[in-house]
């Protein structure tokens, strides 16, 4: 039998031994430096010049002084000199000066790593491999800030490498942006993963922008690129230029301002502008066709009103100002003139009886859920909702509209009455007694002019 055990070694008490609270102080010392174990640092080569009782080292390489020889050993310094114990595979101890665990491995000591540190790869709901490290097969990946910025890096290890952020379809490529071979910032694109197109090279010295999606002369007319400072002889830095004269036929393609009274003929400018007639404030783009035909699109400037404006000249001349609605134009209040739309295109609203949407064009669609009610007043075959119901509508229409609805059931339907321009009466019928509390849905369309 051996004198010591098997994982700490600590001597065990022998048959008949004399003094053998010796042999059990030794295993409470060896107890004490290695239950829980923890030392001060585990870089020092000596030992200092006034250890304190008890302080705990791991031995760095190459030792010296009174550690010498014991590379990796755990010493105390106890009752005035120091213990060592040569670790075993396993053996855990808590390093303060770098608060961090550490273990043996039968050779060195080594941190404990957490399960998800220093990994070779890591699949989420995939597998990874040797080329794809960390795979992720998910409807998004969020990558958040941790209460600031946060910013994703991609780093390659020379000029000639490519840092790159690649799009695919069925695994084949399709886009890719980031630094592909250089350090210019580019963007490619690729019909079936093999012929790829550079789109779009962002200069790293300048900032300045080339490619395929790019104008190659100011001339260059190929649909689909970006106009280049200077195309088409538009480049100005500050104000675009003043225009003359706002009838010339012979005004070169580009923009300009109407700067009011410095514009000649500023009074041919539609009313719709704001500002005083013959003082109008405004940007007009011209765009020619050949010959005498050309196209002024006009829209107005300084003012939260927005309107945009466009006319024809042709070998007839002037063609009327016609607006072109907008984002901002296409819902308002609609308004008409002589049965001419004069304000917006759609206008829509609700009320207590109600939807209602207005078209520029006069129609009107007014809708509406009624009170639930019951079908069981006899009604000769029929049964009906107790009494006639009213339905005042949410906006009053120019002449009686056509009424229907559905009374929220295949066994029930809506019998409309007396309609005006303002309301309508109906019943709700069924083809059988119902004490079911349904709620009818009813529809007016009509004209508002």
């Amino acid at each position: 039998m051996s004198d010591t055990s098997h994982a700490l070694s600590l001597p065990l008490l022998a048959p008949a031994q004399a003094q053998k609270h010796v042999t059990h102080n030794e295993a409470l010392l060896r107890l004490d430096l290695l239950v829980q174990a923890a030392v001060s640092s585990r870089s020092r080569t000596a030992p200092p010049e006034t250890p304190d009782e008890g302080e705990t080292h791991i031995v760095a390489t190459p030792a010296s002084g009174a550690w010498a020889g014991q590379e990796g050993a755990l010493t105390r310094f106890e009752t005035g000199a120091w213990r060592f114990l040569a670790p075993r595979p396993g053996w855990r101890v808590w390093v303060a000066d770098e608060a961090r665990l550490f273990v043996h491995d039968g050779v060195s000591w080594a941190p404990v790593r957490g399960a998800t540190e220093n990994l070779p790869s890591l699949g989420v709901n995939a597998a990874a491999d040797a080329h794809n490290r960390l795979t992720v097969s998910a409807e998004a990946t969020l990558l958040t800030h941790e209460g600031g910025d946060h910013r994703l890096k991609i780093n390659k290890a020379d000029t000639a490498a490519t840092a790159s952020v690649l799009f695919q379809s069925g695994w084949s490529g399709r886009a890719e942006f980031g630094l592909a071979g250089g350090d210019d910032w580019t963007v490619k694109v690729s019909p079936d993963g093999t012929s790829w197109t550079e789109a779009l090279r962002i200069d790293a010295a300048n900032g300045r922008a080339t490619g395929a999606a790019v104008q190659t002369t100011a001339a260059d007319a190929t649909p689909g690129r970006l106009m280049a400072v200077g195309g088409f002889g538009l480049g100005q830095t500050g104000d675009v230029p003043a225009l003359a004269d706002v009838a010339a036929t012979d005004t070169p393609v580009g923009l300009y301002r109407v700067i009011g009274s410095g514009t000649a003929n500023n009074g041919d400018l539609p009313e719709r502008l704001p500002g005083g007639t013959g003082d109008k404030h405004a940007v007009m783009r011209i765009e020619r066709y050949g010959g005498g035909r050309l196209r002024q699109t006009v829209w107005s400037i300084g003012t939260e009103e927005s309107a945009l404006l466009t006319r024809w000249h042709t070998d007839a001349g002037w063609e009327p100002w016609r607006e072109v609605f907008h984002q901002g134009s296409v819902l308002g209040p609609v308004s008409q003139s002589g049965g001419q739309p004069t304000g917006a295109l759609i206008e829509s609203g609700t009320t207590a009886d109600g939807s209602y949407v207005r078209f520029a064009d006069g129609t009107q669609i007014c809708t509406w859920i009624g009170p639930a009610v019951a079908a069981e007043t006899a009604a000769g075959n029929l049964w009906a909702s107790d009494g006639a119901l009213t339905w005042t509508f949410p906006a009053a229409f120019a002449g009686a509209p056509v009424v229907s609805g559905n009374a929220d059931s295949t066994t029930r339907w809506i019998a409309p009455g007396s309609t005006t321009e303002t309301q309508v009466s109906y019943r709700v019928l069924s083809v059988q007694s119902d004490a079911s509390e349904l709620a009818p849905h009813l529809t007016a369309i009509g004209r508002w002019f």
